[in-house]
């Protein structure tokens, strides 16, 4: 049942990034009557939603545009809501994770992110995307199914699509007793991640994979985590789970 709310509105963040895709998604959702569905760019915009999805993209230019246009506090109180579950909710994917992530290894100056999930996150483990010397270039991408037992239909493999993706080093302790528990939601096969390569070193990865490197889909209060562009497949299922279990409380 969805709870009383001044607003039934979703946002996604609008700064950089696949955020369009997003919206296509949510709009062909059956959300409950009165929702709607905003991209957001201003602190005005974001005071009108009930949950944000922080999209993929380039984790430091969002930062910075956010930065510039006095986004970033405000983002920032948000997320602090949706991790204590005070009637907020956020997704964040791939670069969205990054933002969301409380540390992150390989940071670019300038970047300041939104210290929501309790994790520590490689920014650069795949290498960067684009860099001269063809030696380090980048993993670009993988597909690889997952099964994911909150989801409708559960036992049909969701084909998550990996692009660029952030790796998880590990799960760190929660800064404060009044945190919730991050919840492991997802892992795949260590075998399907790369091993360190020279070319992630240089630009800031780690030169080992971490404990939980493992992890691809995670949730702290009400936020959720993946690693993956769910944006990209057409299957729905993840955004319609997010929709009925963080943000409408169905």
């Amino acid at each position: 049942m969805v709870q009383p709310s001044h607003s039934l509105t979703i946002g996604v963040l609008a700064l950089q990034g696949s955020f369009a895709e997003h919206v296509e998604i949510l709009r062909s959702l059956s959300l409950p009557p009165g929702a709607s569905v905003i991209g957001v760019r201003t602190p005005s915009e974001l005071e009108r939603c009930r949950a944000l999805i922080i999209p993929g993209g380039e984790s430091t230019t969002m930062s910075l545009v956010a930065q510039r246009g006095g986004m970033l506090e405000p983002l920032k109180r948000f997320v602090e809501d949706a991790r204590h579950s005070r009637g907020k909710a956020v997704y964040g994917t791939c670069a969205g994770m990054i933002l969301l992530a409380k540390e992150v290894i390989g940071a670019k100056e300038g970047y300041e992110g939104l210290q929501g999930v309790d994790c520590r996150i490689v920014r650069n483990q795949y290498g960067r995307q684009v860099l001269a010397n063809p030696t380090f270039r980048q993993v670009e991408s993988f597909a690889h199914p997952l099964e994911i037992s909150s989801l409708a239909s559960s036992s049909i493999p969701y084909n998550a699509i990996f692009i660029r993706a952030p790796v998880i080093h590990s799960l760190i302790p929660p800064h404060d007793a009044s945190s919730p528990q991050v919840e492991v939601l997802v892992r795949v096969p260590r075998s399907v991640l790369p091993s360190p390569t020279k070319a992630a070193i240089a630009v800031g990865g780690a030169s080992e994979l971490g404990p939980d490197a493992d992890v691809v889909m995670l949730r702290q209060g009400d936020i959720l985590m993946t690693s993956f562009h769910p944006e990209l497949t057409p299957d729905t299922r993840i955004h319609d789970w997010w929709c009925r279990t963080m943000v409408f409380k169905e």
